[in-house]
Parts: C-alpha cells; sequence; structure tokens
C-alpha cells in the first residue's frame, strides 16, 4: 500500500472514532457549561487544567518513542509494552498520591481541592491505555472503537448532572470512560499479542525525556492561560473562558490524531535510504546515523511534502470562520451567559494555523530522533 494511502486510511480510521467521541464529548460539556453555571464550569476547568500538568510525569514521552521503535521494529511490540505500562502505573501512583497529600496538608477546606484528587484518579485509566501500541502498528479501528466507548460512558454520566451539587460525578464518570477505553486496548492486546511483563527501561525513559520536557513546555504555552484566569480572575471567566476553548479543541484534537497517523510511515522513511540531497527533510534529518527499517517504503520528503498542503487546505479558513459565526456559535452552544466568550474564541482560532505547523514538523523531528532539537523549538516557543 502507498504510503499516502496507508496515512490517509489511519487518519480516517483514528478521525471518523475521535470525532464522534469528541462530538459526544462535546455536547456533554454544553451540557455541564449550562447545568452547572459559569462558576462551577470554571473549578472543573480549572481541575482539569491542573491535571492535564500532572499528565506529563505520568504519560512522558513514551508514547513518541514506542510508537516510534515498534513501527521500525515490531519484535519490541511486547516488551515496550510491559515496560511502559509499569513506568507509567508506577509515576501514576507517586504522582496522585502527591496530589493528594497536597492537598489533604495544605487546602482541606478548598472546594478545588476535592475536585483535583477525583478528576486525578484519571490518570491511572491514562496510565494504562495501549493506545500508541495500535497506533504504532496501525490498528487505528480498535483505537477509534475505544475512544467512542470512553465518551459515550463519560456523556451518560454527564447528562444526569443537574447541578452544581453533582460536580464530583463529574470526575467519576470521566475515570469511568478513560478505565473502559483502557480496558478495552488492553483485552484486545493481550488476545492479539500475549499478557505484557512487567519491567523498567533507563533507554526508554532517556530517550522520552526531551519529549516529556517538551510537553512540559507546551501545556505551559497552551494551557497557562487557564492558570492565569484562576489566579487574577473571579471562577465565573475561567467558565467562560474554557467553554469557548472546548470548541477549539474539536479542531486541535485532529492534529494529534494525524501526527500519531503520520509518525508510522514517517519513522520507517527516517530509517530507510538517505533520500536526494536537495530535500530540505534530509537536511533535518542526517539519516546515515539512523538505523535501518526492516520494510522501509518511502522517503521522507514526499510523505511529509503533501501533509503539510492537506494541514493549510484545512486550516488555514478557520480564523475567518471565527470572525464569520464565532459570536453566534458561542450563544447558540453554551447559551447567553457565555456570549462574551466569542472574541477570545476569535483569538484562539486564529491560533490554529500555527499549532498544525508545528505539529507536522514535530513529528518529523520524532521520526528523525531529534526530540532534543524539538525541545529547543518548544522553550523558545
Amino acid at each position: 500500500m502507498k504510503p499516502a494511502r496507508r496515512i490517509l486510511g489511519n487518519f480516517l480510521n483514528l478521525s471518523a472514532g475521535e470525532l464522534a467521541a469528541r462530538l459526544v464529548s462535546f455536547a456533554a460539556f454544553a451540557h455541564l457549561a449550562r447545568a452547572l453555571g459559569s462558576s462551577e464550569f470554571g473549578r472543573i476547568g480549572f481541575a482539569l487544567t491542573v491535571v492535564s500538568y500532572l499528565q506529563i510525569p505520568v504519560l512522558q514521552g513514551f508514547d513518541s518513542v514506542g510508537m516510534r521503535d515498534v513501527a521500525r521494529d515490531r519484535t519490541l511490540l511486547l516488551a515496550y509494552a510491559g515496560r511502559i505500562l509499569t513506568m507509567r502505573l508506577l509515576a501514576a501512583l507517586f504522582t496522585w498520591g502527591a496530589l493528594a497529600a497536597w492537598v489533604a496538608l495544605q487546602l482541606p477546606a478548598w472546594r478545588v481541592g476535592s475536585l483535583l484528587v477525583y478528576f486525578g484518579l484519571v490518570l491511572f485509566a491514562q496510565a494504562a491505555s495501549l493506545k500508541w501500541v495500535f497506533q504504532a502498528v496501525e490498528q487505528t479501528r480498535a483505537v477509534a472503537v475505544a475512544n467512542i466507548l470512553s465518551q459515550v460512558v463519560f456523556a451518560a454520566g454527564a447528562f444526569s448532572v443537574t447541578s452544581p451539587e453533582g460536580s464530583v460525578r463529574v470526575a467519576l464518570w470521566l475515570l469511568a470512560g478513560e478505565a473502559l477505553g483502557s480496558l478495552t486496548l488492553g483485552a484486545l492486546f493481550v488476545r492479539r499479542y500475549g499478557v505484557p511483563a512487567p519491567g523498567l527501561d533507563r533507554r526508554l525513559f532517556r530517550e522520552s525525556a526531551p519529549l516529556a520536557a517538551s510537553s512540559a513546555l507546551g501545556t505551559v504555552l497552551f494551557n497557562f492561560d487557564v492558570l492565569a484566569l484562576a489566579w487574577f480572575q473571579a471562577p465565573a471567566a475561567v467558565g467562560l473562558y474554557t467553554a469557548v476553548y472546548k470548541l477549539v479543541l474539536l479542531f486541535s484534537t485532529p492534529l494529534t490524531l494525524f501526527q500519531h497517523s503520520l509518525l508510522p510511515t514517517l519513522a520507517r522513511a527516517a530509517a530507510s535510504d538517505t533520500p536526494p540531497r536537495s530535500s530540505i527533510a534530509s537536511r533535518i534529518c542526517p539519516l546515515p546515523t539512523l538505523p535501518r527499517a526492516a520494510a522501509s517504503d518511502a522517503p521522507l520528503a514526499p510523505t511529509a511534502g503533501p501533509a503539510l498542503r492537506y494541514l493549510a487546505i484545512v486550516f488555514l479558513p478557520l480564523p475567518f470562520a471565527g470572525l464569520l459565526f464565532g459570536p453566534a456559535v458561542v450563544k447558540l452552544v453554551f447559551g447567553p451567559e457565555y456570549a462574551a466568550g466569542a472574541l477570545p474564541l476569535v483569538i484562539l482560532l486564529a491560533s490554529l494555523p500555527w499549532m498544525a505547523l508545528r505539529s507536522l514538523f514535530r513529528i518529523i523531528l520524532v521520526s528523525c530522533d531529534r526530540q532534543r532539537l524539538d525541545l529547543r523549538a518548544v522553550l523558545a516557543g
């Protein structure tokens, strides 16, 4: 199968499932925004933002490193799965324990503190996820099914919440959905490949460290706005901003899926024969220093070039669409209470084309074993 067709097939499988899942999730959060009110919804938004920072020491950069290496050599699959699973679960236990202890000692009466502890439980379900394995071997339908199941369970619970007193139940339903998705993929993995043996791997940790640091900086770049609002403004402002950000996530999520669809093909291409010297990609990635892939079928530039064009076609019009339809969409989806979020939405949509470019260049660097260069780029940002 041609690389472009394989990438498109993987992306369509992932995006179809993820689109359905995200639409269900978006409907659930739109309901919560109305049912909880902007203040309580702001507290949930703050808790989710803090948990996004806590994901960094748990998830680290294992997904990208695992996908890259397994795409090149599938004999590593079972060993990598066991080691990454072990390291992530240990990290989740330590991280959540530290969070619970901090809340108990410093903020025992803080309402957001209890939400942080409950939402933090989601770290265990995310640590147990084997999505990266199925993406590495390009079996993306399983990931799509797991995503849909996860969000349907969460939405079913979210729609049962009708007042601010039910905000803790939101965290528990989110945990239930994430756990079901992880268990589904775990059961399928065991049936197809066997039981992964636990273990630790210093090399995996060392390879993923620059990606973890890059994720930390990227999270600061994209999520610090919520923390700043929580510090300087009332919870209602956080709720308003969090609500409109859900609209932006409908467009930014496909970027992550596109990265995961590209990475296996790019990783094999980066380990193949050196492309022509005139290629920009060949100057970014000095291929002779990399291990050869067992089954490579495409040079790097012909795969990455069309991807850049696809991203430009999809994402360049979005800022203009925000100017035309943003205010009406905010009022329609979230209600008049959130009308002031229209201008932040327009500004956030203007950032999407730049995020699209970054997502492509970042995955090229990772596929070339140049994650430290990616770290420098994110640090500059």
